[in-house]
């Protein structure tokens, strides 16, 4: 018994022998190196992260994985994007390139016997050739039907229930470089269809066989100027003044009567108003406009252009019709500073001297010289309009071929006319009034133009 504070406890006595000491002093040294190992092990249970890492990892791969297929898809569908855009953009180009082509062809070429009211379309109809078939009209045969951006197929036809060829629609298809075309254009990349409209380029038609701002002379011995048809039945129309010899025969009368003055206008009010402007480009423009509905730049991009600066003769125009423009006209030089004139400006000659016809009384020839037109040869035959910007002369006829040449229609020059020999000049109003209307320029209706 224990006696603490004055209490007294009695504790329960426990015997322990000594191997039983023994035993219980091994199981704490025991302890206490498990508890040491523990301690000091790596892999003690708290810094155990390999299956989050793992998890953590998969999940990366798998994200990456996912961007990577997704930007190789994206990267397809912008190469396949890339290549339709290319594709429609060869395909836009060669439908351009196709109208552009038919319209420089389209303009001046008689169209109203091949688009009627039976044939109201006219449609390329070989897909591959390098040449288009229009009806085998031969005016459109330039027309190439491929390039080397791709192919294109053409269609022009009436308005729907016009009676006229007034306004045509004319419709390019494009097909990109691997697109083999079907007839009937369904596989087409691209379509541009336009309006045309039909317009006259002769604002005004020659009253006259001959009319020039200079003075004229007809001095041949069997000159002959003919006008049974033309009112008011002029041969002659001068700014300046008019000789005409007694050997040259002048016919001034038609059904309606004769001319009171035997078709000769000279020193006319209304040429001479244009011959005294002072500005010499303004003037030659005031008259080329006042017979064509186009300003001469205009005309010439619109027309065959000959290359003339050097001088040339009739074998050039072998085989033209419509409009042709020969250019005879050598532009001044001058130093780098502008300041001194190298070389004046000079005009050369078309010479008329062989055998040669051009235009019909159906299907007349507007021949523009810009520059000097000689004519002598008995086997020279020209229907339509002549203009010349300067002198216009066909010898005297001292030779067997000098002074000769035929003209129906009508000769206008800025400059002046001297004509001997036996050049004959008839006009014709229904050939200029009927034969010149047939053959118009198209051009593009505002507001029409459709791509699709």
């Amino acid at each position: 018994m224990t006696i603490i504070a004055g209490f007294a406890t009695t504790e329960p006595t426990i015997t322990v022998t000594f191997k039983e000491k023994i035993v219980v002093q091994r199981n704490l040294v025991r302890g206490k190196v498990l508890m040491k190992f523990i301690k000091n092990s790596p892999d003690k249970p708290k810094n155990q992260h390999g299956m989050s890492t793992l998890l953590m990892s998969t999940v990366l791969i798998f994200v990456i994985s996912m961007i990577s297929v997704y930007a190789a898809q994206i990267s397809v569908m912008e190469q396949k994007i890339s290549a339709n855009h290319y594709r429609g953009k060869q395909a836009f180009e060669s439908a351009q390139s196709g109208l552009e082509i038919a319209l420089s062809q389209l303009d001046f070429q008689t169209l109203d016997t091949l688009i009627t009211a039976g044939t109201p379309t006219l449609e390329h109809t070989a897909v591959n050739a390098t040449l288009t078939d229009y009806a085998a009209d031969s005016a459109l045969a330039n027309i190439v039907g491929a390039n080397n951006n791709g192919q294109y197929r053409l269609k022009i036809s009436r308005e729907a229930g016009a009676t006229n060829n007034d306004t045509l629609v004319f419709t390019s298809y494009g097909f990109a470089d691997d697109v083999v075309p079907e007839n009937d254009n369904s596989n087409a990349s691209q379509t541009i269809t336009m309006k045309l409209k039909k317009t006259k380029y002769i604002n005004y038609e020659p009253p006259s066989n001959l009319v020039a701002l200079g003075d004229i002379r007809v001095t041949g011995s069997r000159a002959s100027l003919i006008n049974a048809t033309g009112d008011p039945m002029a041969v002659l129309w001068t700014a300046g003044s008019a000789t005409v010899s007694g050997a040259t025969t002048v016919i001034a009368t038609n059904s309606a009567g004769s001319d009171s003055q035997n078709g000769i206008y000279d020193n006319d009010s209304d040429l001479i108003a244009i011959r005294d402007i002072a500005d010499s480009k303004k003037r030659k423009e005031r008259l080329f406009q006042n017979f064509f509905a186009q300003s001469k730049s205009n005309l010439k991009n619109r027309a065959t252009v000959i290359d003339c600066k050097t001088g040339c003769t009739q074998s050039i125009l072998t085989g033209l019709s419509g409009i042709v423009w020969v250019d005879a006209h050598t532009e001044a030089t001058f130093s780098e500073d502008g300041t001194t004139e190298l070389t004046p400006a000079s005009y050369e000659t078309l010479a008329i001297v062989d055998t040669i016809t051009l235009g019909s009384t159906t299907n007349p020839i507007v021949l523009i010289v810009d520059g000097k037109l000689t004519m002598h040869n008995p086997d020279a035959h020209i229907s339509g309009v002549i203009y010349t910007t300067q002198d216009f002369a066909n010898g005297n006829g001292s030779t067997a071929r000098s002074g000769s040449g035929n003209i129906t229609g009508s000769l206008i020059t800025e400059g002046s006319i001297n004509i001997g020999g036996t050049l004959t000049m008839t006009y014709d109003r229904d050939m200029l009034v009927n034969g010149l209307a047939n053959l118009a320029m198209y051009t593009r209706l505002p507001g029409s133009w459709i791509d699709i």
